[in-house]
């Protein structure tokens, strides 16, 4: 293949993930705009008699009526920089521009109870969807967004719409064996989540982190999310990582060049946000790119990284 060749080759295997992270953004950002449901959320410690003003204030807000007091338990573990008597106070069903008031409306509640603030944050589109304040549209469009169905489908579209003009691999792998990609893929999901628990002992142990790879649970989220991101993403990166990406390169720079280039390209893309989520990200990468290379199957791809992110959820 001639150099001028293998440059076209190598810049349009960059065009599908390319356009699936601006998609995911944009969607990301349409449903952050759009949301109603941030919580702006505050832990302080004192005395019962300054905690209990607190929270006296808290669910009597003029201004915010969704006040929320919590004490320390298994489920809701106070945050590291508190003390064993703190309580975490917060307002709910928050919109686009009232987190920011909340959370200095907290400050100042417990500023003027004399009880020390020990932390303070927004969550943003942290609350499931509140129906009853939403019309049909807005349901109709919080699921949309929320499930990234748009995003995934869009790229799946130009996959099928191309794949058999450039010659990209099979749904199911060159021999056309279902049973045979299912197989690959639950045991390479297997594989890579026992790696990755593996990986959350041995950063529990060094750093105090519980897990390689920041998990999520269906209570963060909401059930629109957590389609999502055990579901519909985890296809749109295969499709556009691997099924998309990988032969393309392959025919510029060869198959351990361009399994590489997925595997780090697929890490950055997850926005790791320190050095043990960036491993476990291009981990995850090379076990999808090493089974893309051995199978030729996109459907055994899928199968392995939606068993993980499922895998992440039963984690959490």
């Amino acid at each position: 293949m001639r150099i001028q060749d293998r440059v076209i080759a190598l810049l349009l295997s960059l065009a599908l993930p390319v356009l699936s992270a601006v998609l995911l953004v944009a969607f990301t950002m349409g449903t952050i705009m759009l949301s109603t449901n941030d919580r702006a959320i505050l832990w302080a410690t004192g005395t019962p008699a300054q905690l209990d003003d607190i929270e006296h204030q808290v669910h009597r807000n003029p201004w915010f009526k969704h006040g929320r007091t919590r004490r320390d338990s298994e489920n809701n573990p106070l945050p590291p920089e508190c003390d064993a008597d703190a309580r975490e106070f917060s307002f709910a069903s928050l919109g686009e521009i009232e987190a920011q008031a909340a959370r200095e409306i907290l400050e100042l509640i417990a500023s003027r109870s004399g009880a020390r603030i020990c932390l303070t944050n927004m969550f943003v589109i942290n609350e499931l969807p509140d129906a009853e304040h939403q019309n049909g549209l807005q349901k109709v469009a919080s699921v949309i967004l929320a499930t990234s169905l748009l995003p995934c489908a869009t790229v799946f579209f130009i996959y099928i719409l191309l794949a058999r003009k450039l010659n990209l691999a099979t749904f199911v792998g060159n021999r056309g064996h279902w049973t045979q990609s299912l197989s690959w893929g639950f045991g390479a999901g297997a594989a890579a989540s026992l790696a990755l628990a593996l990986a959350a002992t041995v950063a529990a142990f060094t750093t105090g982190r519980t897990q390689a790879v920041d998990a999520v649970t269906l209570g963060n989220v909401g059930l629109g999310m957590a389609f999502a991101l055990v579901l519909a993403v985890p296809v749109m990166e295969e499709i556009a990582f691997r099924g998309w990406m990988l032969p393309l390169a392959q025919r510029a720079v060869g198959a351990l060049p361009a399994a590489t280039l997925s595997a780090v390209l697929y890490a950055v893309a997850n926005l790791p946000d320190d050095g043990w989520s960036a491993l476990g990200y291009l981990g995850l990468g090379a076990i999808f790119s090493a089974l893309f290379l051995r199978t030729r199957s996109l459907l055994a791809c899928m199968v392995a990284h939606v068993q993980v992110s499922a895998w992440a959820f039963w984690l959490a």
